[in-house]
């Protein structure tokens, strides 16, 4: 029976002690202003983070934003391209979208020396990409972008001889895993219509035109909130 009464006495006590804390709370709101007891209350909660993620492996389509050409551009300049389409994660949701640039670095720029030499150099460097006004860091390697050899003082003429090809800077399968930081454009396209006939001329420029298609295969992962 001692028990039992002790018991009940022990949650009166604790039920007594909860009124007690709640009708507390209530007096200290009550002596709040009514605006900032409303603004509390209407508080908005932190929104959860809007995470999207593209694989390595996915591939950027865009536009060459400024002609370049052997002769006069340098190493260290940097070229802005736009983005011609969506670039979607796997679920299909927008990750980089349609308007976004993206900045290369011109690690290496040369003409085509000699009659031997089937092509000039070209080698970019992805550094970063700005989407809606901020500026994100890329891993990416460009893996198309199409140029052409000019050589030096030649007329309308003869400019159709030179040579004109896409270069191709790694297959795929070639850049995904590999630590690549700039991508070497040019010596694969030889073969290509034209370039017999482009050996002819000595010192050919090699020259990106604007508007030139570019494409480009992260070699490591893109996460972006985009709330």
């Amino acid at each position: 029976m001692f028990a039992m009464l002790a018991l009940s006495g022990l949650v009166a006590c604790t039920r007594g002690d909860l009124d007690a804390a709640t009708n507390d709370t209530t007096r200290n709101l009550d002596l709040l202003p009514t605006d900032t007891v409303a603004a509390f209350n209407d508080r908005p909660l932190a929104a959860a983070p809007a995470m999207r993620t593209l694989a390595i492996g996915s591939r950027i389509n865009a536009t060459w934003g400024q002609t370049i050409n052997s002769s006069s551009t340098k190493e260290g300049e940097t070229v802005t391209i736009t983005v011609t389409s969506d670039v979607k994660d796997g679920r299909g949701r927008v990750v980089i979208p349609s308007g976004a640039t993206v900045d290369l670095l011109i690690t290496d720029l040369e003409p085509a020396t000699s009659r031997s030499d089937p092509d000039g150099k070209l080698a970019l460097s992805v550094t970063s990409t700005t989407i809606r006004g901020k500026t994100y860091a890329l891993q990416g390697a460009v893996t198309s972008v199409p140029h052409t050899l000019k050589s030096h003082g030649v007329g309308t003429s003869e400019a159709k001889k030179v040579g004109i090809g896409t270069a191709v800077g790694a297959a795929v399968g070639q850049v995904i895993g590999k630590d690549t930081k700039a991508t070497v454009i040019g010596g694969a396209v030889g073969a290509a219509a034209g370039a017999v006939v482009a050996r002819e001329t000595k010192n050919r420029d090699l020259v990106v035109t604007v508007g030139a298609p570019v494409v480009i295969t992260l070699t490591g992962p893109f996460t972006i909130d985009v709330r």
